[in-house]
């Protein structure tokens, strides 16, 4: 009914064109009876009119009276300054203040003095003559201002049109405010009696509106409550509430020919309820189970809900987790992580740079609360599982006994453990796997629900950014360091480095050149080479930078720097700078002073010319040498022959008449003869090495030694063996030969053993082979380990041992031309080795180098 009678009230607005009213939203009278809120609202705006007149009279009259009250104070300040121009011209102080106790006539005023031009006070008058303790205010030329409930007014004192002091009244403002309070008090009495008019007038005047709405609010009451629909409203008036009441009229004439029809139509509802009423009754005990089940599930979902705000909380707390330490890092979240899942083992591995076996950084036992390390896990050991790994986001196995991607681990780790459910997460780090964190449940076998593998996942995560931070940090440090030693370098660096724009001018330039031109390198940015150098040479300078930007290719130049007045050659080398699109954006450049070395080239070229002149001096002198040392020894052994001769004639011719010692004479005389011709012949062998053209060969030690021992023929109580094999060298097959057959004689002849023994062998090492002669002879002082290879030393007599004492010096020669080095190394009694290096991939010949092929094959 309500909502029809709404219509129909709109309608008769729309036909009569009146607007909608306005809501009424004052909530302390919404729902109060109309007759009331009329009243309220005829005495509100009686009373918000008068009350705004009253508000804007006291505002007034406040302006009124401040204004008012500075024209008298500015009135009495100015006579005062007018009568006191005589006084503080002769600085009559009694005729001043007598003025000012002119200021008497007016309660109001408080203080009053006139100040000197220089702002001191001449005289003062105060209201209460006892309180002299009142602190005059700092002197103002004209004008007024309100402070701390007085006003203060200042005015000129003019003689002459020039100023010769100041007057200053203080008033208080309290009879102002007397009066506005007794102005409101009136204007308060007025709003009430006006109020109480306003009431009773509205009182009456309300009934205009209200009864006939009120009458209609009877009947549609009555209607509401007796369903009597045949009842009609009286109409009063032509007005709006008359076509109300017309409206609701019509509104009972439909509703009650619609009574009479829902009254049939309600018979027949009544039978379909039952027939309803049936099957929703079926409906609600499907329902019922329905309601359960969720209920079930509600509770399932609540579980995981608080589960997953667990979870949360735990990845919250790693995540707020502060420290640069990965250890304690993997440490707090293997022990996190076990505690949130309720698990006993969890446990986080790495790969190792070859990504060959997992490392365990870190296994947490819950139970015990203990961290440790356990060891490492090979990928040929668990190639199913590592397969797993790689193509699984989560290996979460239930039963890990029976499950193919983790029973591989049954006997040398489930089972002794007593580990039944695993759940294992790759930790992934720039698209591929790095690790992984294990989570190893003991007892019944457990199912790993979809939030634990999701938080395992999360965790798995977590593991990662840390790596990756710990990375960044590494690489952040690293990366601070390589720039510390940039600057470190370009700031100690003693060559000059530069760097500029296209237009040459410059940018940056290291210390060693900001030096050089007595500035700062943050001096040199914006400089151009005209800033520094003479014009021909910063023209020149531009002209190569010019040039080289040009040809997009960089440039080593000769040219010349001057430094404090030093003219200096340097080497320059410039080269054009590209951005990422290939552009060139600047020069680089880079030169050192290489006067000290110009001038070095120019001695060196001198000495080398000497140098030459004195090579051919010593080419000649050596051919001499040699022609002199064939010439002497062929002087020498001319005569050493016919002394052999004679001796031989003696020796054959009178044999018979010598005695014993005269014999023996003849001995030591042919002896010392043979002696003299191999040491000859010894010498002739040492000058010769290195002076002939050489021929190198491809020699096969294994089939040279077997050689040099069958011409040797050493006695039968000696045992020569080959230790291994022997390679094969690029050399002069005849020196070798030298080498070892001097070494190997030497062992023979100094042999003090009933049974000797020489072994010979060969050490492969980086760049060259180490060969060996070693023998059990009676061995050799270390004081005389250098001595030996001096030429003409030896450490037996002539008569004890036949020797020249170059055999030695020979192979030394022999051995230091190759670009080797021979020692010994011996003790007393215990036998000597002999040792010497050839180089395996060089070997120096006539100041030429020539490449040798070794190998043992």
């Amino acid at each position: 009914m309500t909502e029809t009678l709404s219509r129909k009230a709109k309608m008769i607005r729309k036909k009569h064109n009146h607007p909608r009213p306005l809501t009424l939203s004052l909530p302390l009278i919404r729902n109060v009876a109309i007759k009331y809120k009329l009243i309220s609202i005829i005495m509100l705006t009686c009373i918000l009119a008068l009350f705004l007149s009253g508000t804007i009279f006291i505002i007034w009259e406040w302006s009124a009276l401040r204004y008012d009250m500075v024209q008298d104070l500015s009135t009495q300040a100015e006579m005062i300054a007018d009568n006191c121009k005589a006084a503080l011209a002769f600085e009559d102080v009694k005729d001043s203040e007598e003025i000012l106790n002119a200021l008497r006539i007016e309660p109001s005023n408080v203080f009053g003095c006139v100040y000197t031009k220089t702002g001191s006070v001449f005289a003062a008058y105060y209201r209460d003559s006892n309180d002299t303790n009142v602190t005059p205010p700092e002197p103002q030329q004209t004008g007024h201002f309100f402070s701390d409930g007085l006003v203060t007014v200042f005015r000129p004192i003019m003689l002459d049109n020039a100023t010769i002091g100041t007057v200053c009244i203080q008033s208080d403002l309290r009879p102002m405010y007397a009066r506005l309070k007794r102005n409101a008090t009136i204007i308060a009495a007025v709003l009430a009696l006006s109020s109480l008019v306003a009431y009773l007038v509205s009182s009456k005047l309300q009934k205009v509106i209200s009864g006939p709405i009120l009458g209609l609010a009877d009947v549609a009451k009555v209607v509401s409550e007796r369903k009597e629909y045949s009842t009609r409203a009286i109409k009063h008036s032509n007005d709006e509430v008359g076509l109300l009441i017309d409206a609701f009229n019509e509104m009972l004439e439909q509703i009650q020919q619609r009574d009479s029809a829902l009254v049939g139509t309600n018979e027949q509802l009544e039978t379909r309820v039952q027939e309803r009423t049936a099957d929703l009754t079926a409906a609600n005990e499907q329902l019922n189970r329905e309601v359960a089940y969720r209920k079930k599930a509600e509770q399932i979902l609540k579980r995981r809900a608080e589960q997953i705000i667990h979870h949360q909380g735990t990845l919250l707390k790693l995540e707020k987790m502060a420290g640069n330490d990965l250890s304690s890092i993997l440490k707090k979240i293997t022990e996190e992580d076990a505690k949130t899942l309720t698990i006993e083992r969890v446990s986080i591995w790495l790969f190792d740079p070859k990504r060959s076996r997992l490392i365990c950084e870190d296994l947490y036992k819950r139970s015990e609360n203990i961290h440790e390390r356990i060891g490492i896990i090979t990928v040929q050991d668990y190639p199913k599982y590592f397969q797993a790994l790689e193509g699984s986001r989560i290996v979460a196995a239930n039963d890990a006994r029976k499950d193919a991607r983790t029973n591989e681990f049954l006997t040398k780790y489930l089972e002794p453990l007593g580990i039944t459910s695993m759940m294992d997460v790759p930790i992934r780090l720039h698209g591929k796997i790095v690790g992984v964190i294990c989570h190893e449940h003991i007892g019944p076998i457990r199912e790993w629900t979809l939030e634990e593998q999701d938080f395992a996942a999360s965790i798995a995560d977590m593991i990662s950014l840390k790596l990756e931070a710990a990375e960044r940090r590494k690489a952040e440090q690293a990366l601070r360091e390589s720039e510390h030693r940039y600057r470190t370098l370009l700031k100690n660096i003693p060559q000059k480095i530069f760097y500029k724009d296209i237009n040459s001018t410059y940018l940056l330039c290291n210390e060693s050149y900001a030096q050089d031109l007595k500035i700062t390198t943050d001096e040199m940015k914006g400089k151009t080479d005209y800033d520094f150098h003479p014009k021909n040479l910063a023209e020149k300078y531009i002209a190569d930078d010019k040039r080289i930007i040009k040809s997009g290719k960089a440039e080593e130049i000769e040219e010349t720097y001057i430094n404090n007045d030093n003219e200096l050659i340097v080497r320059t080398l410039k080269s054009p700078v590209w951005d990422e699109s290939g552009n060139i954006i600047g020069i680089f450049g880079i030169f050192w002073d290489i006067t000290a070395r110009k001038k070095a080239e120019q001695a060196l070229e001198k000495l080398n010319a000497d140098l030459r002149t004195t090579v051919q001096e010593l080419r000649r002198s050596n051919i001499e040498l040699q022609d002199f040392a064939y010439i002497t020894a062929h002087d020498l052994k001319a005569p050493l022959r016919a002394i052999g001769t004679l001796s031989d004639w003696l020796a054959s011719d009178y044999g018979d008449k010598f005695d014993e010692q005269g014999k023996q004479q003849i001995r030591l005389l042919k002896g010392r003869v043979s002696r003299m011709n191999e040491l000859i012949d010894s010498i002739l062998r040492y000058s010769e090495i290195g002076r002939s053209a050489r021929h190198m060969e491809k020699v096969n030690l294994n089939m040279l030694i077997p050689e040099i021992i069958a011409q040797i023929s050493p006695p039968e109580n000696f045992d020569i063996i080959i230790d291994g094999e022997l390679p094969k060298v690029v050399c002069e097959k005849i020196r070798l030969m030298q080498v070892f057959q001097n070494l190997i004689i030497n062992a023979i002849k100094y042999m003090d053993k009933p049974q000797g023994k020489i072994r010979i062998g060969c050490i492969e090492e980086d760049d060259f082979w180490k060969f060996s002669v070693a023998d059990n002879g009676p061995g050799i002082a270390e004081q005389y380990h250098g001595k030996i290879f001096k030429m003409f030393q030896t450490l037996a007599t002539s008569d004890e041992c036949r020797s020249t004492g170059i055999g030695l010096a020979v192979v030394k020669k022999i051995v230091e031309l190759y670009g080797g080095n021979i020692w010994v190394e011996s003790e007393v009694g215990k036998g000597s080795t002999f040792w010497f290096t050839l180089p395996k991939q060089k070997i120096l010949v006539n100041d030429s180098t020539v490449e040798a092929v070794v190998s043992r094959k």
